[in-house]
């Protein structure tokens, strides 16, 4: 028997109503009724590929969901490219931070055109700038290893930190 669980702000913990201690309380309950085989339906696609992605646990379900909610889109990309950098499976979602990534909502040239104009060419008069090639500032950046396009949510990001992750 497979438990379909309904992504709403009912199941969510609701910090006014019910502690996350109550809310896994609740899922371990569920979990004894059905063999510990969840399956998350009625979400938002990047959160479904989050719960993909780690297979979240009975234990873990409420902590997911918490963080989930409580993080933006940006956010949840981040978090799916390092999990699927490291391979990582199992997650403290209580703890898990995503600060140390540095992404961009777009692709290889929005995110080189980012840098190059708020970091070197800033200062540039901006005929400078016509002439600059961020296409192959892309291309090199992306072939350094600096900056890593990926998919996700039927978005594309660029992770601008990608070698030091």
């Amino acid at each position: 028997m497979k438990v379909k669980l309904t992504y709403t702000t009912e199941l969510l913990m609701d910090s006014s109503e019910r502690t996350l201690a109550e809310t896994q309380e609740e899922w371990n309950q569920v979990a004894d009724d059905s063999n510990g085989e969840l399956e998350l339906v009625g979400s938002s696609l990047e959160e479904l590929m989050l719960w993909d992605k780690v297979q979240p646990s009975v234990a873990e379900v409420a902590a997911f969901m918490e963080w989930c909610n409580s993080h933006t889109t940006l956010q949840q990309a981040a978090a799916w490219f390092w999990l699927d950098v490291t391979n990582a499976t199992v997650v403290d979602w209580e703890n898990f931070d995503v600060s140390g990534i540095d992404i961009v909502d777009g692709s290889l040239v929005v995110a080189a055109t980012i840098f190059a104009d708020t970091q070197f060419l800033a200062e540039c008069e901006p005929i400078v700038r016509r002439f600059f090639d961020y296409g192959s500032f892309a291309d090199y950046l992306e072939n350094s290893g600096d900056f890593l396009e990926f998919e996700f949510g039927g978005n594309t990001y660029v992770v601008t930190n990608a070698n030091t992750i």
